[in-house]
């Protein structure tokens, strides 16, 4: 008779080995350096006036890394995001929890935050920036406007996924509305809240490079809107670049940021990262 691990499998997280994660990271390298051909051949085809050197723009990235222009831009950058998400992602999670202890007002309010969620953020920028003008402030606004609605409506969905059953049998034996919020609905939420937020990022890293493009004195997006005004397509593809590398940076770092925050609950490391 077989055993349990030969019926069913290997347990989560078992065999899963080295070779596993190796393959995978060949397999991620092998498409990098696809990936890294193509743009050398491309640029050849092309002309550098179309598509600069893979060369040329490694090294413009150095020079600004080295003279510690690219810091100076990344952080400018990354604090615009940081403060949309902080009051954007902050009222994404705070008004559902509220809305919820009302289910008439919950009903009532679902169906036109919807119905906002389709309206462009993108294409208010100008009018952003034309109400709060081209300081931080205007990025910040437009940046809490993207991920609001995305956070706000997961959460909604986690706080409904709640186990009815359970919450019913806490509430007989004694338990209060802040302590089922505490103990049930934020646990219940905390899988969606994390997977809103995730996907916000680079919606809001997106937010906060255009909203610099069309009016900012400083920033990545200022630094490419520059280099193409001055005729720089290298400096263009550079800062392009470095906003990909804070891309994947950011979702890495908010990937080991997720895997702790869910450490209660067994999840696929692998969709993780």
């Amino acid at each position: 008779m077989a055993s349990a691990g030969e019926e069913y499998g290997p347990a989560p997280g078992k065999g899963l080995g080295l070779s596993s994660t190796s393959r995978l990271f060949a397999a991620r390298a092998a498409l990098l350096i696809i990936l890294l051909l193509g743009w050398h051949w491309l640029s050849i085809a092309l002309g550098p006036y179309v598509l600069p050197d893979l060369l040329n723009v490694a090294r413009r990235l150095l020079e600004i890394s080295a003279s510690g222009e690219l810091l100076s831009m990344t952080a400018i950058t990354l604090g615009e995001v940081a403060g949309g998400l902080i009051i954007g992602g902050g009222l994404g999670i705070l008004l559902p929890f509220l809305v919820s202890r009302s289910p008439r007002l919950a009903r009532t309010v679902e169906p036109f935050i919807k119905m906002t969620m389709g309206v462009p953020k993108l294409a208010l920028s100008p009018i952003i920036i034309l109400w709060f003008g081209i300081g931080l402030f205007s990025k910040v606004v437009l940046i809490a406007l993207m991920v609001f609605f995305m956070i706000f409506v997961s959460t909604f969905a986690g706080i409904r996924s709640a186990d009815i059953k359970l919450m019913s049998m806490c509430r007989i034996l004694g338990a209060n509305q802040t302590r089922l919020t505490r103990e049930i609905l934020w646990y219940s939420a905390l899988p969606f809240i994390m997977a809103a937020i995730k996907t916000a990022l680079p919606w809001a890293i997106n937010a906060a490079i255009v909203a610099e493009f069309l009016a900012a004195e400083a920033g990545l997006g200022y630094y490419i809107r520059h280099a193409y005004d001055s005729a720089d397509t290298v400096g263009a593809f550079a800062g392009v670049v470095a906003v990909t590398i804070v891309m994947v940076l950011v979702d890495f770092c908010f990937s080991a940021f997720q895997k702790h925050m869910l450490r209660w609950r067994q999840v696929d490391v692998h969709a993780v990262h």
